[in-house]
């Protein structure tokens, strides 16, 4: 799973839904004038723990009413898998707590992670009754990520924890 650590991925999250309990509906867009109705943010993975099995994250979005942005711890709990294509579970908490699954993809060339994706979606059948019975989830969240280069991360340092 070390392929992953560092890596960037730029995220759209539908952000028309939100007041409903229900899944937000799956939205990706290559241009970013388009996402500026939806909520654009960013993940980075930054450390795998072997002994729980999970890769650590922060999502990173951005608050138009402070100008400021902001970061999310977010733990990606692995089901099952290979490191270039596997399947985990997270939530968001905050308000409403948004719980999904995702599937990340990915391409390799000389041992570097050099094209991935991931794609969220709500429950999965991977998950085993004992996860969903310990998960208080209010509302699913479906959205799409791509990898890019850090350089590309609008993100200033000093918000980067990890």
């Amino acid at each position: 799973m070390s392929i992953w650590l560092g890596k960037w991925f730029e995220v759209i999250i539908d952000n028309d839904k939100e007041d409903k309990i229900e899944t937000l509906s799956p939205v990706f867009v290559q241009d970013r004038e388009k996402a500026s109705e939806n909520l654009l943010g960013y993940i980075k993975i930054w450390a795998w723990d072997p002994t729980n099995r999970v890769l650590n994250g922060d999502l990173y979005l951005f608050d138009v009413e402070t100008d400021q942005w902001y970061w999310i711890d977010l733990p990606l709990h692995y089901i099952s898998g290979k490191p270039l294509n596997f399947l985990c579970w997270s939530e968001l908490e905050g308000e409403t707590t948004y719980g999904f699954t995702a599937r990340f993809h990915g391409k390799k060339k000389k041992n570097l992670l050099v094209q991935a994706t991931f794609k969220t979606k709500p429950y999965s059948r991977a998950l085993s009754k004992k996860i969903v019975q310990s998960i208080n989830w209010e509302a699913w969240v479906r959205t799409k990520g791509v990898l890019i280069p850090e350089s590309e991360v609008p993100i200033p340092s000093e918000v980067i924890v990890h």
